[in-house]
């Protein structure tokens, strides 16, 4: 049975136990790709919650874009991990992944600004929140369906603007997938929720 590795796993576990499940899976799968993919995906929770996911597994990520032989699937998501390289690293990096100036110079006009706006939520750490609230967003999937994701522990001092760019980035990812179909083509809309505890009393 292999090391499972998907939405669940990406949106529900706590950080110490996804890192291990990071490297567990790349040993067993050797798949760059599905990695890099998975890291983004845990940027995007770390910048909608509260909780600290900043830079998750960077020791890997980083030897992923400095090592691995093919990353032409997720060469375009390179942006997104901006932060986990000096400006050297960074020059090998992009020459590693762009042998032709002009297809890095294409991908940056349609990525980077955006990255640029987003990258402080991405890598924003822990933040405090008074109550306990959940997102409840709603996206068409490649079957042009409607499909509805719950995130808990919900950052909610975001803008509405900001956290439908941030869920934007899901619909970069080809693993996200639920019988073979991709969940998170084009975000629709969000909505913040507060849960209220009732505590009872007697039996």
């Amino acid at each position: 049975m292999g090391v499972n590795l998907q939405e669940r796993q990406l949106f529900k576990m706590q950080r110490k136990t996804l890192e291990k499940r990071f490297s567990q899976h790349y040993e067993e799968m050797n798949d760059a790709n599905y990695i890099i993919e998975c890291a983004l995906a845990v940027q995007v929770r770390n910048a909608l919650t509260t909780e600290d996911f900043s830079f998750l597994a960077k020791d890997l990520i980083r030897q992923l874009f400095f090592t691995a032989e093919d990353l032409q699937a997720t060469r375009h998501l390179c942006f997104f991990f901006r932060a986990y390289f000096t400006n050297e690293e960074w020059a090998t990096v992009l020459g590693r992944l762009f042998k032709k100036p002009d297809e890095y110079l294409d991908l940056t006009q349609i990525y980077v600004p955006g990255v640029e706006k987003l990258q402080k939520f991405l890598s924003s750490g822990a933040r405090e929140e008074e109550e306990d609230i959940s997102i409840y967003a709603f996206f068409k999937d490649e079957a042009g369906k409607m499909q509805r994701w719950r995130l808990s522990k919900a950052e909610s001092k975001l803008g509405s603007q900001e956290a439908f760019e941030i869920m934007h980035i899901l619909s970069f990812l080809t693993i996200l997938k639920k019988d073979g179909v991709r969940r998170f083509v084009k975000p629709l809309r969000s909505d913040f929720v507060t849960t209220y505890h009732v505590e009872k009393i007697g039996t």
